[in-house]
């Protein structure tokens, strides 16, 4: 996992405050990815825990720059390859698997996931 360093934040003098919303988006990030990942140690079988820890990893890799987006990849792949071995028709778990393989280049594979799971 790479740190973001503080020049992307910005400076605290930001006169629009930029640096300092940024600073807290990627904070808030942070807690929420702890906070789904305590909801899957209570509860293994929660489904949607898996598919927002995936979003939270491509959210890291894509927009705030915090992993590599091969890291970030793969973890999101991994996490919703978890949730949809617990729930095959879960839509939120098919679509999140489909995302991860179109941010790896498996096209193919990211149209043909959902099947009909999702209709």
């Amino acid at each position: 996992m790479r740190v973001v360093p503080d020049v992307v934040f910005g400076g605290i003098g930001d006169a629009d405050g930029r640096g300092l919303r940024f600073r807290q988006l990627v904070i808030e990030a942070r807690q929420a990815q702890q906070l789904f990942q305590q909801s899957i140690d209570l509860d293994p079988n929660f489904v949607s825990g898996y598919a927002r820890l995936a979003l939270i990893h491509l959210d890291f890799g894509s927009i705030w720059g915090m992993e590599s987006m091969s890291e970030a990849q793969a973890a999101a792949e991994q996490w919703t390859r978890r949730g949809v071995a617990l729930d095959g028709a879960d839509p939120q778990a098919r679509t999140m698997l489909s995302v991860a393989l179109y941010m790896r280049g498996d096209y193919v594979g990211a149209v043909t996931e959902p099947g009909t799971h999702l209709c």
